[in-house]
């Protein structure tokens, strides 16, 4: 990313922190909304590394996981849980913190619902079962 891009950014972000602290809708701390205002190079970089970035190939590849399961009846029928997909996601180099990310986005789009939902059982970990986005 260009220098411009990058503070142009900042201060975008830093305006958008300052306006929600100043309503008390949430607090970003008077440093960084300081530092991206007024472009801190290391305060921007290090809040954008902090967003995260899911790629196009991680979303369909989580997509195809869940899309071979969720167009088999069978497969379908004996899908337990999050942890039934762990190790396809560990080959893929989907991490649990993009899968939640992801098969998120995909109950906000109403897709995959059915199994989504068998998420919620005692065979995903605690972190996997509610992929509301309010969560």
């Amino acid at each position: 990313m260009d220098t411009e891009t990058k503070l142009f950014l900042g201060r975008i972000l830093g305006e958008i922190y300052h306006l929600k602290q100043r309503m008390e809708i949430e607090d970003y701390g008077d440093s960084l909304i300081y530092g991206l205002r007024n472009g801190f190079e290391n305060e921007i970089d290090e809040h954008l590394k902090s967003v995260g970035y899911i790629s196009t190939d991680k979303e369909i590849a989580l997509s195809e996981i869940l899309d071979v399961i969720f167009m088999d009846p069978e497969k379908l029928d004996n899908f337990k849980g999050y942890y039934d997909i762990e190790a396809q996601l560990e080959a893929t180099e989907i991490s649990r913190w993009d899968a939640i990310k992801i098969i998120t986005k995909f109950k906000a789009e109403n897709r995959f619902l059915i199994l989504i939902e068998k998420m919620g059982s005692g065979y995903s970990p605690s972190e996997c079962k509610n992929f509301d986005i309010h969560n």
